[in-house]
């Protein structure tokens, strides 16, 4: 008799409790035990995701409407044109896209695949799929970048290629015979020139030096039959075919060809 009485007070509660809850609503609002993270609001993406758990009992708004942020009072979604404009859409950077709902961890060079929750920060430009955010530039970039050292700038006529040919035209041989193996990234000359190993520029091939007017530099020596992949600096033992190339000179044993066209000693490399 004792636990009826008991769960009969305990159902009064919970009733008068919900009466109670109910009537502290506004208009076009319920009253929630297990309100949303996420109330609709105007300006808000009806498609956003949202953290799917409940939040503490409060009022919301009835379904069909949506939060005012203006007045505070849940309205029909055609009377929001008027209260509350819609984020203009902002001119994003490279590999950046806008999105409405934006992520409040985004990911970066330091934290690719960060843990966040779903909940919904302001429209904002955001790093596209695929790409983080650099911390130093703040441009989005592809992970793989995010370690790569700066790029080096590159002479006139040359430019910067993560493929390098291991048989740079030259102005000693201007069509060399070559494998289709990836050298080390680095600077080459752009096509339609040839490097001038005396100065390690790109020069057009009709400004080559003839042989006979060629005189080689410190540490070089005329090779009558050349070696079509000099070692270098970047590349202290480059595999090749052992087929002798036009007379040129070349760096003399125990030295290497630098980015800028000099022989010299390992150490100096």
């Amino acid at each position: 008799m004792k636990f009826f009485f008991i769960q009969i007070l305990i159902s009064i509660a919970i009733l008068q409790s919900n009466v109670v809850s109910s009537q502290q609503c506004g208009m076009n609002e319920v009253f929630a035990e297990c309100s949303s993270h996420c109330e609709a609001t105007c300006g808000m993406d009806e498609h956003a995701p949202c953290i799917l758990s409940c939040g503490p009992p409060k009022c919301q708004c009835a379904n069909g409407f949506r939060r005012d942020p203006v007045s505070n009072q849940c309205v029909p979604p055609e009377q929001c044109s008027s209260r509350v404009a819609r984020a203009a859409p902002m001119s994003c950077g490279m590999n950046e896209v806008f999105v409405e709902c934006s992520s409040k961890c985004e990911g970066t060079c330091s934290n690719q695949n960060p843990t966040c929750v779903t909940a919904c920060g302001p429209p904002a430009c955001q790093c596209a799929k695929g790409y983080v955010r650099a911390p130093m530039s703040g441009d989005c970039i592809k992970p793989k970048e995010c370690n790569a050292p700066p790029k080096p700038e590159c002479g006139q006529n040359a430019m910067y290629v993560e493929c390098s040919t291991r048989c740079e035209a030259t102005c000693e041989d201007q069509t060399p015979a070559c494998n289709r193996m990836c050298g080390p990234p680095k600077c080459q000359c752009l096509q339609g020139f040839v490097k001038d190993l005396s100065t390690g520029e790109c020069i057009l091939p009709r400004k080559c030096k003839k042989q006979s007017e060629q005189e080689c530099d410190k540490n070089e020596e005329l090779v009558k039959c050349s070696t079509a992949c000099e070692p270098s600096c970047a590349e202290k033992n480059p595999v090749c075919v052992k087929k002798c190339g036009p007379p040129k000179c070349q760096c003399k044993e125990g030295f290497f060809r630098n980015a800028v066209g000099h022989c010299v000693k390992p150490k100096r490399c």
